[in-house]
């Protein structure tokens, strides 16, 4: 009985998302976000949008967490970061601390709805 580690069953579905697309649309689960970013499908908006609803849900704004949950580079995911604290989605950090979180789950539609007029 060897380690498994998981990685094996996650390799061949790349090669199936590749040929995917995706269009903003807040139907969109987090899994088929998070496929259309890993293959690069994915638009800056959708990035963000992705990223608001993120740290919402999770109260915890990080690069770090981003660069894991949305397989995203580290410089991407700070810039996603600059352009939520520019919004006044999460405060500016503070040292090495997480970003505090300033939009509420109420709020985030029409912060989302703010992001797509925006473009």
């Amino acid at each position: 009985m060897g380690i498994r580690f998981g990685l094996g069953s996650r390799l061949p579905r790349r090669a199936k998302r590749i040929e995917e697309k995706h269009t903003v649309d807040p139907a969109h689960s987090a899994a088929q976000l998070v496929d259309s970013v890993m293959t690069g499908a994915v638009s800056d908006l959708e990035l963000i949008v992705q990223a608001a609803r993120l740290v919402v849900s999770t109260r915890f704004a990080t690069a770090a967490l981003l660069v894991q949950r949305l397989h995203v580079t580290q410089a991407e995911a700070n810039r996603i970061l600059s352009r939520l604290v520019h919004c006044e989605v999460i405060a500016p950090s503070v040292g090495s601390k997480p970003h505090t979180v300033l939009t509420t789950s109420q709020q985030l539609p029409a912060v989302i709805e703010e992001f797509v007029a925006r473009g």
